[in-house]
């Protein structure tokens, strides 16, 4: 942190530095306790701390985005079915209390409160979906602090992320906006696509790079249906989340579309993996036969040039024998024997 290398600066630089009372917690610096409140009703925890020189304000995630980094499906729908009930029970009670100041008022505009907590309602279902953690970058520059504030991931960026098919369709199809960035470090500004994209540079083969294939298929037949929001950069103040798609019942159909043709797509590649596994297979049982069938010959063929070998032997001895044999009864008969014992 901008924190550590300070402090290591002062500490070579300035032997009288008391590194003690700057990280006291009573004392003004980065060692100062921070300030938590309680949760929003989008499930959002401020953090505030204090630097040497000025006061910071962090948002944790919110309840959606945590749900969908670990890519609870059952989770996800269940907050933002809760959020829809309970924004519904706020805009019945607000436009009953509306037509009520109307009829007392004899007010001509009766539509006027309906559309507005209508949009209302809109607005605040947009920003529990694409909701995304806020945090600060703080520079010390010896007097004052530099500072940014960026945006974090929204629940679809961390569904995207960590590969979670399922909750980045369901986000998807339910109005999350796939042109915003987020800055999860410093320097790296990264929207939907630009985030499937490197990590598919980065997967690999196997099963993640086919859940990511099919991640970036369905962010390419949505993102023809939204137009780049206003406010998608990942420092921007997001307090409306105003940006909504051409058209959602057709954004639907071509993200169901994209998923149904990658799983028949990958079904079919399953199943040529495994034909090809198979034959695979096959070639290598041929294969052993045939050197099976090398090893039994070559053994026959050792076998019997062995036998050859051992007959051809035999008959060299026996023709000696024979010789000597022959030999001594001619010696004899010529009166030789001595003779012949002696050689």
């Amino acid at each position: 942190t901008p924190c550590d290398s300070f402090d290591e600066f002062r500490r070579d630089f300035d032997p009288d530095f008391d590194y003690d009372a700057y990280c006291d917690d009573d004392a003004p610096g980065f060692g100062s306790a921070d300030e938590h409140s309680g949760s929003d009703e989008y499930g959002v925890e401020r953090m505030t701390y204090h630097t040497q020189h000025d006061m910071y304000t962090d948002t944790t995630d919110s309840a959606l985005a945590k749900a969908a980094e670990r890519g609870d499906l059952r989770s996800v729908k269940g907050l933002l079915q809760d959020f829809k009930e309970r924004i519904d029970r706020e805009c019945k009670a607000e436009s009953v209390s509306d037509d009520s100041e109307a009829s007392s008022d004899d007010s001509d505009s009766d539509q006027e409160p309906q559309v507005t907590t209508e949009r209302q309602r809109e607005l605040k279902l947009t920003r529990f979906l694409n909701l995304a953690r806020r945090w600060n970058e703080v520079e010390d520059k010896w007097g004052y602090d530099k500072s940014w504030e960026w945006n974090c991931d929204t629940p679809l960026l961390k569904a995207v992320r960590n590969a979670h098919v399922d909750v980045t369709q369901f986000l998807l199809v339910h109005g999350a906006d796939p042109t915003l960035k987020s800055c999860i470090t410093c320097d790296r500004h990264e929207d939907a696509a630009s985030v499937v994209s490197h990590l598919l540079d980065v997967a690999g083969m196997g099963p993640k790079r086919t859940r990511y294939d099919l991640i970036d298929d369905m962010l390419t037949a949505a993102m023809r249906f939204w137009p780049e929001a206003p406010y998608n950069g990942s420092g921007s103040a997001r307090e409306e989340f105003t940006n909504r798609p051409t058209n959602l019942p057709v954004l639907v159909a071509a993200v169901d579309a994209a998923v149904e043709g990658k799983e028949h797509e990958t079904a079919e590649g399953d199943l040529a993996r495994e034909r090809e596994e198979e034959r695979k297979r096959e070639e290598r049982k041929r294969e052993e036969i045939l050197i099976m069938e090398k090893r039994r010959r070559n053994e026959e063929m050792r076998s019997k040039v062995l036998e050859r070998r051992a007959a051809k032997k035999r008959q060299s001895l026996t023709t000696e024998a024979r010789g000597s044999v022959a030999k001594r009864q001619k010696a004899s008969r010529s009166g030789n024997w001595r003779l012949w014992e002696r050689r």
